[in-house]
């Protein structure tokens, strides 16, 4: 490691462990999963120095028991609601795929799960191949969301020819049409609610949800009435379900549920009373990740004032409350997965006493919602938490000026342990399980070049840890291969 820099200058005397605690107002356990026990940083009690060690970083690694934690915590929170509340429905939790494909994380998901959403053919492609494996069962109904046509309309229609209990949520008029024709399939059908201008009206000032909205998703509310009307006279499709997604994650619990409360009963409850098969409210997905230290979202109050209202509000119209369907993609897997990685050098930075601290890879290729969105993640030191701490800006090898988790406007400054000529350093970044290695391409060529990273996947096997290394950093001739530096491409063609 080259370290030719002394932080004696820079140096603060306050230990790491103390400053954080301090910070955050925490003991050594610094949140649900991640506790500091003398100079190291631990995940679930395990020692995160030791994996660096064993296998080598850059280190992918996925905790696939989180996702059990994750899924069976918030359907305890909505079972309790609907108790307290002596609601008469149900909540399912659906997972949506698309948050993370792996083979390890949708299979974990299925432990615990009610439905499962998709929005490809590709998803159904992964569903059979579950289904092949004894892991799926025909009975899990499958949500399909997003547009379907072409190949995705033909599974759709290919898996109810074999009996999968699947659930075509319809987007636009040309798949209305396109269901309406079919004549030797019955299906149950949901509708997308567009959330636009006639929606967000109720939510001016939010930007998330202003009247400038203009979604390409869902279909209009007197769309959804006509279309409702064709499917009742229809004798292959019911309409079952009326789904909408707020296009964003939920900041505010009041504001939340004053919009959810208002689309239940404009939209849901004078559908419901002219289509008395219409049973589920689809909400969605939404849930808040933590993505910091300081994160603090109650979702059993969540839970707790959506039931209250959906009861209250359907009793008001004199209709049966509905189940309650939540899709929950970015909340089910981002705590499961986290990377790490050695500082490879530093530099200092032309802010007084501030460094970079460079990893031993791309925060490109490997946090591209950073490089892309500026989203925030848990960065902390594996090792050093006992001694002082030094201003750091973190960035990749690379030779993109955008390889950085620093961001000016934001000036989110890490603090890291300072480090002494000959001393090597540790850090890991989590809450990377959902949507960061599928949009980085999973197996791909990365940006300058630089491998993935070994991967390991944890899980529990009679209660005790098993730790399954499942790829080694890419070689440099698998990344040829890919592009198409290989014997089968004869490069002499190209040769003036």
């Amino acid at each position: 490691m080259f370290c030719g820099i002394k932080f004696c200058d820079t140096m603060i005397t306050m230990e790491l462990k103390q400053f954080i605690q301090n910070k955050y107002k925490l003991g050594d356990k610094l949140n649900s999963y991640l506790s500091v026990k003398g100079d190291n940083l631990y995940y679930k009690n395990i020692n995160l120095m030791s994996l660096a060690n064993k296998y080598s970083t850059p280190l992918e690694v996925a905790y696939t028991d989180m996702i059990n934690e994750k899924v069976m915590s918030l359907k305890k929170i909505y079972r309790d609601a609907i108790k307290k509340y002596n609601y008469p429905g149900k909540f399912h939790y659906a997972y949506a795929t698309k948050a993370n494909y792996y083979s390890e994380v949708v299979s974990t998901a299925m432990n615990h799960i009610d439905y499962i959403e998709t929005s490809s053919s590709y998803d159904l492609d992964i569903i059979k191949n579950l289904f092949d494996r004894g892991i799926f069962s025909k009975k899990i109904p499958i949500i399909c969301n997003g547009f379907k046509y072409g190949r995705y309309f033909k599974r759709i229609k290919e898996f109810k020819k074999q009996e999968f209990n699947i659930i075509p949520i319809l987007e636009n008029a040309e798949e209305v049409e396109a269901f309406l024709k079919i004549k030797n399939l019955k299906f149950d059908v949901g509708f997308r609610l567009s959330i636009d201008e006639d929606v967000a009206r109720s939510f001016e000032g939010d930007k998330r949800l202003s009247s400038e909205v203009d979604t390409r998703f869902g279909l209009d509310f007197p769309e959804i009435k006509k279309y409702a009307d064709l499917i009742a006279e229809s004798k292959n499709l019911q309409f079952k379900v009326l789904h909408f997604h707020i296009g964003g994650t939920i900041i505010n619990i009041d504001k939340y549920i004053k919009f959810v409360s208002n689309v239940f009963e404009s939209r849901y409850c004078q559908l419901k009373k002219k289509h008395p098969e219409l049973s589920f409210f689809d909400i969605g997905g939404g849930l808040p990740a933590q993505y910091s230290l300081d994160f603090d979202f109650d979702y059993e109050r969540l839970a707790n004032l959506l039931i209250k209202n959906i009861k209250r509000i359907a009793r008001k119209h004199d209709i049966t409350p509905p189940d309650i369907i939540g899709e929950n993609g970015r909340y089910t897997v981002n705590d499961h997965g986290f990377s790490l990685f050695k500082i490879a050098l530093t530099k200092p930075t032309k802010r007084k006493n501030t460094f970079w601290y460079l990893i031993n890879s791309s925060l490109m290729n490997f946090l591209p919602d950073s490089w892309a969105l500026g989203q925030e993640f848990i960065i902390l030191p594996l090792n050093g938490w006992e001694k002082d701490y030094a201003k750091a800006k973190l960035g990749g090898v690379t030779c993109d000026p955008d390889d950085t988790y620093y961001k000016s406007d934001k000036d989110n400054l890490l603090y890291m342990p300072k480090i002494e000529p000959g001393e090597d350093l540790y850090v890991g970044i989590f809450g990377v399980g959902a949507y960061q290695e599928i949009i980085s391409g999973v197996g791909g060529v990365h940006h300058c070049l630089l491998p993935e990273g070994n991967e390991l996947i944890i899980y529990k096997k009679k209660g005790k840890l098993v730790f399954d290394q499942i790829t080694k950093l890419q070689t440099a001739r698998k990344i040829l291969n890919m592009l198409d530096y290989h014997g089968h491409h004869s490069l002499k063609r190209y040769k003036k």
